[in-house]
């Protein structure tokens, strides 16, 4: 069904819509164009601009844009007066997403908020140098070519207008993207990169310096009686996207991420913008030369291939059958025919002599182009649903080219088996859509990927300058950082209530001490003249005290010396005589005068003869042990008979510990 924003791609209805809005259409062009923020204020890049110039025409009057949407006229007067600024505010989320094809490039806005599009504006500008012809080069050849930085520079800074830092989103061709399926061990979530990579290595060789790889989890499958993990591998060439980055940076425009078209559809899903209740369908994207289908599982891409098919193949099928019957079609009237809408092909092909008998369907005359791309389609399902152990596809949505109302949707679902419905990205869409003609086929579907694009989200969508593995790695230092600072947060915190508690604990002491001072002041004297009376006379009693006892420490001294000795004599050793010395010895200090006494001891050392010597030692060290005895000296010892024992007979002087009574004497001062 036609939705009021498409534009059919016919030549006559075409020129019916350009003939109808002609007159509102030159003056809002002129006012959207002058509105527009010159290129003088974005960063110039380092392009040859005269080369490029020379190959690019200016742009004509059927390149302006074109609003269409619901809103008011009234509303749409102040949109005019102020350009595509107004929808877009700052407090808003603004993303761009941009698709590089074969044949220009197609560019999308979105304004959202809390998961709402609220302005959407599309574009599409084709190249002035004609389309590409090789699309298995065509990102290599868009990043050689010398006009491509400032083309771009160009298109982005007037379609982004007063716009500063939006997300950018860059969508590359899918042929510069190879996807592999690969099934890895089950492994820790932490080793699946590592696991990823090798098998891919094992599979299909790669050199990981110059190439980027990314890759999804699609489910857990039995192989060989084992359970595995099927993954969706991305590969793409980091030179190129190191090339597009650069381009970008210096237009002045940072890229968010780089992704494919291929993965865009799921950033529709996850807005709830397009909604599948079955577990498994796909998506045939109908090229010029080639086509795609990608097959989802679960709203997640799980495969894709090309085919081999496109629509220049179903023009030359269709040249090849008329020349067969006499009838010369230009390629033109062929893809008319192709694209037509299914009311116009009646009168097409009766101008065109293809159909008498009131035949108005292309697709019943088996063309070999259309059969073979259906034959291609079956065998990719059976080759899934056989070797992955996903079910089979139930329904196919169809992109690439305006499938609306064709009657190539409807012979695609009827030879498959299973509804063949159009992907319509725009047809969901409640708020207003801005969206530019600029190319003589016309239609949103061109922009379908480009608007994916711009749904992207950095956490979510694959992006090759964050792959999956860099993501992983960042979410763990992350882990680890928040860990650490919500660690120094807590011992901050400690840290701040125990000096609190401690600053509690000094004010409490600090007050007790103040009563405590203002207590003694109260109660003890009257004033500092009393105070240090009493104190002298109590420092000379202590004085008094200190000498009293210092003498009858020196007197009973050397009884505590000898109850020492003989405390720690053992059984071996017999006191026969001791001598005490009542000289008084003078110390260096001429204040420091004690009565010190030396012990002279004599006695006999019995037992073995050979341990006796021994025996005497080990009584000295006990004796010089003793706190009261300074020093115990063998004077003499000799080898003698004692009642017909050979015994040890000995002279130790003893010295009385001067220190002891000296250290006692300055404590109680």
């Amino acid at each position: 069904m036609t939705k009021k924003f498409d534009i059919t791609s016919t030549e006559k209805l075409l020129q019916r819509i350009r003939q109808d809005q002609s007159s509102n259409k030159s003056d809002f062009s002129a006012r959207t164009l002058e509105s527009v923020e010159p290129l003088s204020l974005v960063t110039p890049i380092d392009a040859p601009v005269k080369a490029a110039s020379a190959l690019r025409p200016p742009m004509s009057q059927e390149h302006a844009d074109v609003s269409i949407s619901a809103a008011p006229e009234k509303s749409q007067k102040k949109t005019r007066s102020r350009g595509m600024l107004l929808p877009f505010s700052k407090n808003k989320k603004i993303t761009i997403g941009i698709e590089l094809r074969r044949d220009g490039i197609c560019l999308a806005m979105i304004k959202a908020s809390s998961k709402v599009i609220e302005h959407t504006s599309v574009r599409f500008v084709p190249y002035d140098t004609g389309p590409f012809k090789d699309e298995e080069t065509l990102l290599a050849d868009l990043l050689a070519a010398p006009w491509f930085g400032h083309f771009l520079q160009k298109q982005l800074g007037s379609f982004c207008g007063k716009i500063r830092k939006p997300n950018v989103w860059c969508g590359i061709p899918r042929e510069s993207v190879k996807m592999h399926n690969v099934t890895i061990p089950k492994v820790p979530q932490n080793e699946i990169a590592n696991a990823v990579f090798w098998s891919m290595q094992k599979g299909e060789s790669f050199d990981k310096d110059n190439t980027i790889m990314d890759f999804d989890l699609v489910k857990e499958i039995q192989e060989d009686s084992l359970t595995k993990l099927l993954a969706i591998v991305y590969l793409a060439r980091r030179r190129e996207i190191e090339l597009l980055v650069d381009i970008f940076k210096k237009m002045g425009f940072t890229l968010t991420g780089v992704s494919t078209p291929s993965v865009a559809l799921q950033n529709e899903i996850r807005w709830n913008h397009f909604t599948c209740e079955d577990e498994s369908f796909s998506r045939l994207v109908l090229g010029e030369n080639k086509s795609f289908i990608e097959l989802y599982y679960r709203n997640t891409l799980v495969f894709s291939r090309d085919i081999k098919t496109g629509i220049s193949s179903f023009i030359d099928s269709l040249m090849e059958w008329a020349v067969s019957r006499g009838i010369i079609l230009t390629e033109e009237q062929c893809r008319n025919l192709i694209l037509a809408e299914d009311r116009e092909v009646a009168s097409l092909a009766g101008g065109y002599g293809l159909f008498t008998d009131g035949e108005t369907d292309i697709f019943s005359l088996d063309l070999p182009a259309p059969v073979r791309l259906i034959r291609q389609i079956e065998r990719t399902f059976d080759y899934y649903q056989n070797n992955f152990q996903i079910p089979r596809c139930s329904r196919i949505y169809l992109s690439g080219i305006s499938f609306f109302d064709t009657g190539l949707a409807g012979y695609l679902s009827s030879e498959i088996g299973i509804p063949c419905l159009v992907h319509a990205p725009f047809a969901t869409l409640t708020r207003p859509i801005t969206i530019s003609q600029v190319d003589n086929a016309g239609g949103g579907y061109r922009l379908a990927a480009s608007f994916d694009m711009a749904l992207s989200e950095p956490d979510l969508t694959r992006n090759f300058l964050v792959p999956r593995a860099v993501r992983e790695k960042q979410k763990q230092e992350a882990r680890v950082n928040k860990i650490s600072i919500l660690s120094t947060a807590v011992i901050l915190i400690a840290c701040t209530v125990i000096f609190l508690w401690q600053n509690t604990q000094i004010e409490e002491k600090q007050a007790s001490l103040q009563i405590v001072n203002s207590e003694l002041k109260k109660g003890l004297f009257a004033d500092e003249t009393q105070a240090n009376t009493v104190l002298m006379t109590e420092l000379g009693k202590l004085k008094e005290n200190s000498s009293r006892v210092t003498k009858l420490a020196e007197r009973y001294l050397p009884k505590a010396v000898l109850g020492q000795i003989a405390l720690s004599l053992p059984p071996e050793i017999k006191l026969l005589r001791f001598d005490l010395d009542d000289q008084k010895i003078t110390t260096p200090s001429k204040s420091d005068q004690y009565g010190i006494r030396r012990i002279t001891l004599q006695g006999i050392v019995t037992g073995n003869r050979h341990n006796m010597e021994f025996i005497l030692a080990k009584y000295i060290r006990k004796i010089i042990q003793s706190s009261f005895i300074d020093s115990a000296i063998v004077v003499e010892k000799a080898t003698d008979i004692y009642m017909n024992n050979e015994v040890l007979s000995f002279t130790v002087q003893v010295k009385a510990a001067v220190d002891e009574i000296k250290l006692s004497e300055k404590k109680k001062t």
